[in-house]
């Protein structure tokens, strides 16, 4: 992700727009080639030396800007190996060491002999212990390895981050989807899930919208959701046609409405990343073998009320009786996303839709109000209980 101070964009007449490079300019090819080969070289090295080597080339590129965002870029893929904790204490068994050692000298006492008494008071040897003094500093950590790409990989990425930065500084995102593929959207909306972002979405003939938010979007300027709508955002782009648009507040800045679409180059990052299935689902799906009900976590487009669509977290399936029942979750931050649900199924009732909900958003009076009018709920804490998802369906009819 870049820095405010690496975004690349212009505003004008209300409408902000990433300056997109192109993926094929030489120039930004060849910075894009060194970076790369720094980055493998440095496996082995110190994280250090690595970034005064992406600095030194950014900075001799005459359009330092964009060089030092593809070096941003670059230190975002590598592995760096975890800080020493016994750095912390060394220091301070050198530092005790030397007001002893300083303590004891004579007037007269030149360094080598304050070094050889503080020595004395060492262990391991006092080289040694130089080397380590700082270890755990992020520079003097050493490179694991790093996660590769292309030099022309790298431009793409950066066309991507200049978008997802300045939807940084968004609350909502709005996707439309005309003629959208089945397969890919579902797993879209499983990633937006994913990404802990609430959706009202909606069908207009043969085109999806999708309304994303943070739960804290009306009421809260707090930016940690913009970093969840960046993140949502990298999915998009496999989608073959779409338009976002979003409105953003740049610091210091009046509002400003971004648009993109599918022949913005925006290329995702997560070709084959969208078949996440949350650790929690895994455990309710383990908890359920050699029962009468199966889970199927394969992402589906389920319609609700008049115009609104929902994806499941899950389905429940009962062979014998032929039932697939549709189970969608709602932790606290699906506050606004529940009671938009509540409404579709109280305008028009599924015999086979069970929301689960976590008691923390449960302690509401008003929600609490609303579920008892829904037959078809139970409740959780963290993590979803075998048993009363099974309760649950045992109602379904």
């Amino acid at each position: 992700m870049l820095t405010k101070e690496l975004l690349q964009f212009t505003v004008r007449k209300g409408k902000v727009r990433p300056r997109f490079v192109d993926v094929k300019d030489p120039d930004l090819l060849a910075v894009a080639v060194d970076m790369v080969q720094m980055a493998q070289d440095a496996v082995g090295g110190a994280a250090g030396e690595l970034e005064e080597s992406l600095a030194a080339r950014a900075n001799q590129h005459r359009r330092p800007v964009v060089a030092r965002g593809l070096a941003k870029l670059v230190q975002d893929r590598v592995e760096v190996e975890p800080a020493d904790e016994s750095a912390t204490q060394l220091r301070k068994l050198a530092f005790e060491a030397s007001m002893a050692a300083l303590a004891a000298m004579d007037d007269g006492a030149d360094f080598a002999t304050f070094e050889a008494a503080v020595a004395a008071r060492l262990s391991p040897p006092l080289a040694e212990i130089r080397h380590q003094l700082y270890a755990d500093l992020p520079e003097r950590r050493g490179v694991l390895g790093w996660e590769p790409l292309t030099a022309e990989g790298l431009l793409e990425r950066y066309n991507l981050a200049l978008a997802q930065g300045l939807v940084m500084y968004a609350h909502r995102l709005t996707v439309t989807v005309p003629k959208p593929d089945l397969v890919v959207t579902r797993r879209l909306l499983r990633w937006l899930k994913f990404c802990r972002l609430v959706a009202a979405v909606e069908r207009e003939g043969e085109t999806l919208v999708i309304h994303a938010e943070g739960p804290a979007a009306v009421l809260s300027s707090n930016r940690k959701y913009g970093l969840q709508l960046a993140t949502f955002l990298m999915a998009v782009p496999l989608l073959k046609r779409f338009e976002v648009s979003s409105e953003v507040e740049l610091p210091r800045r009046p509002k400003a409405t971004l648009h993109l679409d599918h022949k913005d180059p925006l290329i995702s990052t997560l070709q084959g990343g969208l078949g996440h299935i949350p650790e929690e689902l895994k455990k309710v799906s383990d908890a359920f073998e050699g029962t009468e009900w199966t889970l199927d976590a394969s992402p589906e487009l389920v319609p609700v009320g008049a115009t609104g669509v929902a994806v499941p977290d899950f389905f429940a399936c009962h062979a014998e009786r032929g039932l697939r029942v549709a189970v969608e979750l709602f932790h606290p931050w699906h506050r606004s996303m529940l009671d938009r649900r509540l409404a579709e199924l109280a305008e028009r009732p599924d015999a086979r839709f069970v929301l689960g909900v976590e008691r923390a958003l449960a302690k509401d009076p008003e929600v609490a109000a609303r579920l008892e009018a829904e037959p078809r709920v139970f409740l959780f804490n963290a993590f979803v209980s075998p048993r009363a998802l099974n309760k649950a369906l045992k109602e379904v009819e």
